[in-house]
């Protein structure tokens, strides 16, 4: 059977918000068990000024971002007790979305973590894009959480599964994360009609996975609800879940811009963290 280690390399993008010291002990919570890297990056985004101004406004942004910084870092050594070099940071002056991007890609991160604000799509929209922006563009997976709960129990992984095909091979990762984690892990389709397919399917995704990984400790279940997010929504609170995880498709540019779909929904409406993987566009067979 396969063993997944997962993730290796984690980045923490943060604004020094108490969403982005939420997304800090998430991450210091999955790395401590791997002893995996933390990077933290911090990027300064400068107004449109004159240009003499403009160098004042970077020096002093510049210092206050490396004094927080070091505050985060000092929390997060306090965190993870791991060796030295194993916690590295960055100040980087761009437009947040795409440095971030930059960061991951380059730097080889396969988890980035940062924090969000609870929202609906207009003030989304307008405001604030940056969560929304890494979420559809990332070249890895992204895990967001708000600030609504002082305390993240990680006991219990909720997985949703459109039984698309990449979903076996997610769901090995969401194994090895949820066994570092000693979580059980619930893997959950809702359905609205035709629940006998639902539940063959689900078998099969079950049968099939249990050829390739260990799945103790993991449970399959289809539910009805009328619409996804709201039995999502329901599942989370009767399976007790702590941590959500969901899979993002290609998407065009349009969409990208401006769809508001599953994935934003569960994103700026759930109270606990979000995990999200993009899955590999689906190749068309001849």
């Amino acid at each position: 059977m396969k063993k997944s280690t997962y993730p290796k390399r984690i980045l923490v993008s943060t604004d020094f918000t108490i969403e982005s010291d939420r997304a800090l002990e998430l991450a210091a919570k999955i790395a401590r068990p791997l002893k995996a890297p933390i990077h933290l990056l911090h990027i300064l985004d400068l107004p449109y000024t004159a240009q003499i101004s403009r160098e004042k406004l970077r020096q002093s942004m510049g210092d206050a971002a490396e004094s927080m910084m070091k505050k985060q870092l000092k929390l997060l050594k306090t965190l993870l007790k791991l060796p030295k070099g194993a916690i590295t940071y960055e100040i980087r002056e761009g437009k947040p979305v795409q440095e971030i991007l930059h960061v991951a890609s380059s730097g080889s991160f396969d988890l980035i973590c940062m924090g969000n604000k609870i929202s609906n799509t207009l003030s989304r929209l307008v405001f604030d894009n940056t969560t929304s922006g890494v979420i559809d563009l990332a070249p890895c997976a992204v895990l967001t959480t708000t600030a609504r709960r002082t305390q993240i129990d990680l006991g219990r992984v909720m997985m949703a599964s459109s039984f698309h095909e990449g979903d076996v091979a997610l769901l090995g990762m969401v194994i090895g994360l949820a066994k570092n984690l000693k979580s059980k892990v619930d893997v959950v389709h809702v359905t609205r009609h035709r629940q006998f397919d639902a539940q063959l399917k689900m078998e099969g995704l079950s049968s099939w996975a249990s050829k390739m990984y260990d799945t103790r400790g993991v449970g399959f279940r289809y539910m009805h609800g009328n619409e996804v997010s709201d039995g999502l929504s329901k599942a989370v609170e009767s399976l007790g879940s702590g941590l959500v995880v969901v899979s993002r498709e290609s998407r065009g540019l349009i969409d990208t811009l401006f769809g508001s779909d599953l994935i934003h929904e569960m994103v700026y409406r759930m109270e606990i963290p979000v995990l999200v993987f993009p899955l590999p566009p689906i190749q068309n067979k001849p």
